[in-house]
């Protein structure tokens, strides 16, 4: 039997710990107005320090677009942030402030979570200023997608964790007090849905910022999705499945390999593939200019063939 004292105190015990690594963003965008005058909008949301050099994660809608950042720590202080790598397709940011004595939230395994698993959405909902606000639930459910002006951002973490404007960018935690995803978006249309980004994603892009300077991805240029058995049995496919090429750059490096919109992918870098998440685990892997071998199904056709990978900026 689970004794709720020793629950509550380690509840609270978590959250002591991770309070002073959230922060509070302050941004300022310009707009023009109907007159075509400039028009300044203050803007909010959360963050989190990862590194005792300065680092502060958020999401990249917080800071998009933004003429100046403003970082509050939990403790009083403030200061001026650079935005130094985003990352729009996976909704992350990276700010720099230039602090002392700052306390970094450990980073976290999002791959292990468990459906049920108590979370702590922490941040600044709408846009008040002061300790950060916690609210708790369960991973209600891993490996969504939501879709966003930049495409779609899949594998997310879904929470009944409360989410508001504001929570953007503040850390998901989880019982051990570490970060475990990055809360970012919340269903306009529906009541207790929460999402945030796996922690695996912020992984990756930190690799990136290391190999290249910059967050740039492995990509080959195509929009697809997981084909299932009622897919292919509604439009009557050889195969139930791969992934299913929705459309296809022109210009990019699966157009220039003459992969065409309706093609299947079945196999790419000698890996059978039944998911968009596994066909780009596996461009990650051969890396940005490397030969992709791959499989493709079309009509009664088996094709095979190389696309070199690309890159895209984030």
């Amino acid at each position: 039997m689970i004794d709720i004292k020793d629950l509550d105190r380690a509840i609270v015990s978590v959250i002591e710990k991770v309070r002073p690594s959230v922060v509070h963003i302050a941004t300022v965008k310009v707009i023009y107005d109907q007159a075509f005058e400039i028009t300044p909008v203050r803007g909010a949301g959360s963050g989190f320090i990862i590194s005792e050099e300065g680092l502060v994660l958020t999401n990249h809608h917080v800071v998009e677009k933004s003429r100046g950042v403003e970082v509050f720590l939990s403790d009083g202080r403030n200061f001026k942030g650079s935005v130094v790598a985003t990352d729009k397709f996976s909704d992350l940011a990276l700010i720099r402030i230039e602090a002392s004595n700052l306390k970094p939230l450990e980073l976290g395994d999002s791959e292990s979570l468990k459906v049920g698993q108590l979370v702590f959405a922490i941040g600044s909902p709408l846009g008040i200023w002061g300790e950060p606000t916690v609210t708790m639930g369960v991973v209600s459910a891993k490996n969504r997608s939501i879709k966003t002006k930049y495409g779609i951002i899949e594998g997310l973490i879904q929470t009944d964790a409360a989410v508001n404007p504001g929570n953007s960018g503040g850390p998901l935690v989880d019982l051990e007090g570490k970060a475990v995803g990055v809360v970012s978006a919340m269903l306009p249309y529906a009541r207790g849905i929460g999402f945030a980004i796996p922690i695996s994603y912020v992984k990756k892009m930190l690799d990136l910022i290391e190999k290249y300077g910059r967050v740039i991805k492995p990509w080959i240029g195509i929009h697809g999705k997981a084909l299932t058995p009622e897919i292919a049995k509604y439009y009557g496919l050889p195969v139930d499945k791969g992934v299913l090429i929705v459309s296809v750059v022109r210009g990019g490096p699966a157009s220039i390999a003459g992969v065409v919109r309706g093609d299947i992918i079945v196999e790419a870098g000698g890996r059978k593939i039944e998911s968009v998440r596994e066909l780009k685990e596996v461009i990650e892997n051969v890396g940005i200019g490397g030969m992709l071998p791959v499989k493709v199904v079309r009509g009664n056709r088996v094709l095979e063939g190389e696309i070199e990978v690309g890159g895209l900026e984030g």
